[in-house]
């Protein structure tokens, strides 16, 4: 049964137009190929590492503190999971880990702006790591967006990458909570309008889709969630389409 369900995973994998995406790109946007391959693919290297990668902005070395951020490095700047349009201007990166999708929206123009919410103390050094340069142009909030204004328990494990609220994890911390729709009307006060809403907190993405106020809507041209929904969300005011993990919701036309 399991080399049935390995053989299942490697003939899907062959069909999955991402995988050349991905390579394709490596290829082509990577400076240190080879050795970026190598531990995306088989794991083992150094740590911490900082793959030259090209962007619309110039020459960036993402930092990784160990593997997974280097699948988070393939995910966003050569898989394209957050294909966003060649203009926009403010983004709200909610789940920004150690910042290297924050720094992947940055480095598509020289006019974007991401207000970044990251719960979990134990990334802001990576994040901020990373955004070395770019102070201006970012801003942290270390809440943990969610349904609700309070503190919540908060799960955590080693790496970092997989903390979420309420989750079942190594062990637990307490944070601060900002209910979603209080964080983004503040925003768009301030900024006009959203123009990229990108969502990753490991489990609660469509519930935080869904309490999204409907007033807001207008004012948020694109979603970006890590989440594979059963049904549509927000059919109303936005076209759906998933790319591998990723379901992308773009606003309809008034």
């Amino acid at each position: 049964m399991k080399r049935k369900r390995k053989l299942q995973r490697i003939l899907t994998a062959a069909f999955d137009k991402r995988h050349y995406v991905s390579l394709l790109s490596i290829l082509r946007l990577c400076d240190d190929r080879i050795s970026f391959l190598k531990r995306y693919l088989f794991g083992g290297g150094e740590y911490p590492y900082r793959p030259p990668v090209r962007t619309p902005c110039g020459l960036v070395r993402p930092f990784c503190k160990l593997r997974d951020d280097v699948l988070t490095v393939n995910e966003v700047f050569f898989r394209d999971d957050y294909g966003v349009p060649e203009k926009f201007r403010t983004v709200v990166d909610i789940g920004g880990n150690i910042g290297l999708s924050v720094l992947f929206f940055l480095t598509r123009n020289p006019d974007s702006f991401v207000c970044v919410f990251e719960p979990n103390p134990a990334n802001h050094d990576g994040l901020r790591e990373n955004l070395k340069g770019y102070e201006s142009r970012y801003r942290l909030d270390d809440a943990a967006v969610w349904t609700s204004n309070g503190t919540v328990r908060f799960g955590v494990e080693p790496t970092g990458r997989y903390g979420r609220v309420e989750g079942e994890r190594d062990e637990y911390i307490t944070v601060r909570t900002v209910a979603i729709g209080d964080a983004l009307r503040a925003i768009i006060a301030e900024r006009g309008e959203i123009d990229v809403l990108k969502i990753d907190t490991e489990g609660s993405e469509e519930e935080l889709v869904a309490a999204i106020p409907e007033e807001l809507l207008p004012k948020i041209k694109l979603i970006l969630c890590e989440t594979r929904p059963t049904g549509r969300i927000w059919p109303k005011f936005y076209a759906q389409e998933q790319y591998g993990a990723v379901c992308r919701l773009d606003r309809l036309p008034a």
